[in-house]
């Protein structure tokens, strides 16, 4: 087959402007590939064979603080400092060698910060891929450095801390938490509120509603540990949006159990300081009171012995000068007597102040070994008289044995006086328990008695309802007993008819001793 002249040329003729056309449209990409990769705000290289820069866009131009003209077709070796020994080259060659692709953050003194790389190999070398992530990393670092702390915070806070969701699910719980509750954090956690808030605790719905309402709130409730014993805490709540968008609490809790103890105490403390100073105050009163009347009964007793005193003292003068020895000494008795009558009223003056003044020294004492003795001294001054005696055995109290036994003295040396004109004095010394606990003394005797009208003056200072002819006596025995039962927080009184005998109570502030016997009054 002949070719045709025509036709030879026209091959090589048409050839030539496609491949020029490629060769433009080639140059227009790699320059629109260029123009892109100069616009995008990370680094970009690529690196040969050699290890030579084939290309560096104007990211890695500011990083790098090199112009391209300058980094072009050199070794990265010799244009990046500490480049050989470092991490960039190790996994370069890593790239190349494999023909894989990686991932890595190194700092990088050519930039002067830290770097996120990606390298890519492709047929002539490695393409490179990277951005400054200094500021995240240094954040995220923050971030990370923040969320130690809390956590730190988190597990060494004395108080009880939880994390919580809004319907009550417990997410986390520290060491004090534990603690307190008994029960380890999954133990807590599967328990949630329902299992150590006292449900039934009213304050639980107003500090669900406030929280609802400012998302914060303070308050106490009452919490159950995991053996099921209940306490009162202190709790400090406030919600917080959890990274899910869900709505959570930090629960802070403080077991108060010994604050609330000690707090107690201290009203306690304050109630008894108020009831001392109370009765202080009344004591004072009543010493004031007391004192009034003294000086009174004191100004009205005395009058008499002192004015038969001067009178019987003026007629043993006259007696004397004339020469009348028989009525001097009547005068002189007399003299004596009233100067005995002032002296008794004095020895009483200073009874009631040792009693008053005298501190309390508290033991157990057996009443019943008291009365006993007393009542053998008085039958020892007066064996003649027949006394029938009733005390119980073994009645113990708890007080001042020296002023018990001057309270006892009083009374019981009362009841012989008064039973004197008895041909059998009878005197019995019992106790009795009430329904509230109190145990109450009775001294009784089947002596003269007194009428009740006049009970009001019974217990004053030189106070007397008989006359002295008929029972001698200053009348300060009772007022100094009333002091000592007062003193040890009790109180005195008495029942009593003219001829019938008396009967004097008194108690002493305290239940008696286990040992006491109850007999009936």
């Amino acid at each position: 087959m002949e070719l045709n002249p025509d036709h030879r040329g026209i091959g090589p003729i048409q050839d030539v402007p496609d491949r020029n056309e490629d060769a433009r449209r080639l140059e227009e990409f790699t320059q629109g590939l260029s123009d892109t990769l100069d616009t995008i705000t990370e680094g970009f290289i690529t690196l040969d064979g050699q290890w030579r820069f084939t290309y560096v866009n104007r990211s890695a131009e500011r990083m790098t603080k090199r112009r391209r003209e300058e980094l072009l077709g050199c070794v990265i070796g010799d244009a990046i400092p500490g480049f050989r020994d470092s991490i960039f080259c190790r996994e370069y060659e890593r790239v190349l060698k494999e023909n894989c692709r990686t991932q890595f953050e190194a700092y990088s003194q050519a930039v002067g910060g830290w770097l996120e790389v990606h390298a890519y190999p492709f047929a002539s070398g490695v393409a490179v891929y990277f951005q400054d992530v200094t500021e995240k990393k240094n954040a995220r670092e923050a971030v990370l450095a923040s969320e130690q702390r809390h956590r730190m915070l988190f597990e060494t806070a004395l108080d009880a801390t939880l994390l919580a969701t809004k319907d009550g699910r417990v997410l986390a719980a520290n060491p004090a938490a534990c603690s307190m509750f008994g029960l380890t954090e999954a133990e807590l956690c599967s328990r949630g509120r329902g299992g150590i808030v006292d449900l039934r605790d009213p304050r639980l719905r107003r500090m669900l509603r406030e929280l609802d309402a400012t998302g914060k709130c303070f308050t106490q409730l009452t919490l159950v540990r995991g053996d099921g014993s209940r306490f009162e805490a202190e709790m400090s709540v406030a919600r917080y949006r959890g990274t899910d968008g869900k709505m959570c609490s930090v629960v802070v809790a403080r077991d108060i159990t010994e604050r609330a103890r000690q707090q107690a105490e201290i009203n306690a403390l304050n109630d008894n300081l108020a009831q001392l100073v109370r009765e202080r105050t009344w004591e004072l009163e009543h010493a004031n009171r007391e004192l009034k009347g003294f000086a009174r009964s004191l100004a009205h007793d005395l009058r008499q012995p002192i004015a038969a005193a001067k009178v019987f003292g003026l007629a043993l003068t006259r007696a004397l000068s004339a020469g009348q020895i028989r009525e001097a000494h009547n005068y002189a008795g007399q003299v004596q007597s009233a100067v005995r009558t002032m002296g008794a009223y004095v020895e009483a003056l200073l009874s009631l102040a040792q009693i008053s003044q005298a501190s309390l020294e508290l033991e157990e004492v057996d009443l019943g070994a008291i009365a006993n003795s007393l009542l053998d001294q008085l039958q020892a001054q007066a064996p003649e008289r027949q006394l029938l005696r009733r005390v119980q055995a073994e009645m113990y109290a708890e007080g001042d044995v020296t002023l018990l036994r001057m309270l006892l003295q009083n009374l019981l040396a009362n009841a012989w006086k008064f039973t004197g004109r008895k041909e059998v004095a009878k005197i019995s010394f019992t106790s009795r328990k009430t329904e509230e606990g109190q145990v109450v003394y009775c001294v009784q005797d089947n002596g003269a008695g007194f009428d009740m009208a006049l009970a009001d003056k019974l217990f004053g200072t030189f106070q007397r309802l008989h006359a002295s002819s008929e029972f001698p006596g200053t009348g300060i025995g009772l007022a100094n007993a009333q002091r000592i039962v007062t003193r040890h927080g009790g109180l005195i009184w008495a029942k009593s008819a003219p001829g019938e005998g008396a009967r004097f109570y008194f108690t002493l502030g305290r239940p008696s001793g286990p040992q006491s016997r109850l007999l009936p009054l």
